[in-house]
């Protein structure tokens, strides 16, 4: 637009050459020969001012013009600062109140200004101090190193090392009863596997039970102690009954694969139904026997199977006995301070957890739009920036088109003023030559 404006206006100085002072220069000499101007004279000749009020009257309107472009650039600079400086801060200045907003109600629901966070650090600090208490009272801390963890993870700690143990041999059970349940009761095989199942469950139970109450005999004293060894006695005579009856339960089985080894043994002899039902039992009962046979010898032939099978529950019995004398300690009340500690405490901090996932959120969220708000500010900047230098630049244009005007003036007033002196007989007058373009911009550039 810039170009434009000095094309339409300074468009006679743009193009000017020195042919075009030829017209300057006859005027000069026709106003030489009439001696004018005079020899005294210290203003203008009238055809030096009418190129000056001429050079004036298009710079006027080219000024004019431009400071009317450079208007409309500031209008937008401003326009540019007041949404940077207001818009821009009252958002930003919104969005921070929003996020403590957010930040707030988020703390007061699941943080620690909610009545939940409240109750558990009042359950924490509780149980902290019955802990102590108890500490004090029996002067120690308790011994349950399997609640300690193996590495940094509070999951994976000797006590789900103990777990997976007792699961290992109560499915060690399995195939052990399996096949006894199922011949003696004849159920179906996934019947005898479940119920096989539970047995075992029911041994490593019964082992954990044992070992609970023989640290509280070993703990106790007075009556309570009595209590505890008639709680001993019972639970071993009712695991000691359970494997009598399984230890009957597989000589049977093993009786009974005697008599189908001797009829298969007769050619063309038929099994009865019962054993030739053995005879189809599934890969576990095959599996029964081979490791029967591997371990303990040929249960045709001896009953060293059973006597193995019984070393083998008797087995699982004392494993399960003493992890579970490992698991607890001795003084129940102690240990129950210690777990509950050890319970409030996580539940704090699994609340805590939750509390800074929720707040993480948030902040994340906000830092997003407060960024995209910075963003925009930038690219505000940017664009006033981008005016600033539109703006410099058009003034430096309209110096420079200043400078091209007043130097095509300079040349036609020295093409009047060379030409006058040579054509006049009197003396030159005293201003020609005495002129620069500082005089002549004064001169000009008079609104």
């Amino acid at each position: 637009m810039d170009r434009f404006i000095a094309a339409e206006t300074l468009a006679y100085y743009q193009n000017f050459s020195s042919r075009d002072a030829r017209l300057d220069r006859q005027r000069g000499a026709e106003d030489g020969y009439r001696e004018l101007p005079a020899a005294q004279d210290t203003d203008f000749s009238p055809h030096e001012a009418y190129r000056i009020a001429e050079a004036r009257t298009a710079l006027n309107e080219y000024i004019r013009r431009m400071r009317t472009e450079i208007d409309k650039i500031d209008l937008r600079i401003r326009e540019f600062v007041s949404l940077r400086d207001d818009d821009y801060s009252s958002r930003k200045s919104s969005l921070y109140v929003e996020k403590q907003s957010r930040l707030q109600r988020v703390n007061d629901l699941v943080g620690k200004g909610s009545h939940r966070y409240t109750e558990l650090v009042r359950q924490r600090d509780e149980a902290n101090r019955t802990y102590r208490e108890r500490e004090h009272e029996f002067g120690r801390a308790p011994s349950l190193r399997m609640h300690e963890p193996i590495i940094d993870r509070p999951w994976f700690s000797w006590l789900s090392i103990y777990i997976l143990v007792l699961l290992f041999l109560a499915v060690l059970e399995v195939p052990v009863n399996q096949l006894a349940i199922q011949l003696s009761f004849e159920f179906s095989a996934w019947i005898s596997y479940i119920i096989a199942f539970l047995v075992g469950v029911t041994f490593i139970l019964q082992a954990h039970f044992l070992g609970v109450q023989m640290l509280r005999f070993i703990a106790v004293s007075g009556w309570h102690k009595v209590w505890h060894l008639v709680l001993i006695l019972l639970t071993l005579l009712l695991m000691a009954t359970m494997i009598l009856v399984l230890f009957q339960m597989r000589g049977e089985v093993t009786a009974t694969v005697a008599a189908q080894s001797a009829i298969i043994q007769v050619p063309g002899a038929t099994p009865p139904p019962e054993v030739a039902q053995i005879g189809a039992s599934n890969f576990f009962s095959n599996l029964f026997r081979n490791l029967s046979n591997a371990l303990f010898g040929d249960p045709t032939e001896s009953n060293f199977a059973q006597v193995g099978l019984l070393l083998l529950n008797g087995l699982v019995l004392l494993i399960g006995t003493v992890l579970s004398c490992l698991r607890h300690d001795k003084e129940p009340e102690l240990e129950q301070a210690y777990l509950k500690k050890r319970q409030t405490e996580r539940a704090v901090d699994y609340y805590m957890r939750d509390f800074n996932r929720d707040a993480s959120d948030v902040e994340n969220d906000m830092s997003k739009r407060i960024s995209s708000a910075e963003r925009l500010a930038d690219q505000i900047d940017q664009d006033i920036q981008r005016l600033e230098e539109e703006r410099m630049q058009l003034k430096r244009q309209i110096e420079n088109d200043i400078r091209t005007v007043l130097n095509i003036l300079s040349q036609q007033l020295t093409a009047y003023q060379e030409s006058n002196a040579q054509a006049r007989m009197s003396q030159r007058p005293v201003y020609f030559g005495n002129f620069g373009l500082k005089l002549l911009g004064e001169e000009v550039l008079v609104e």
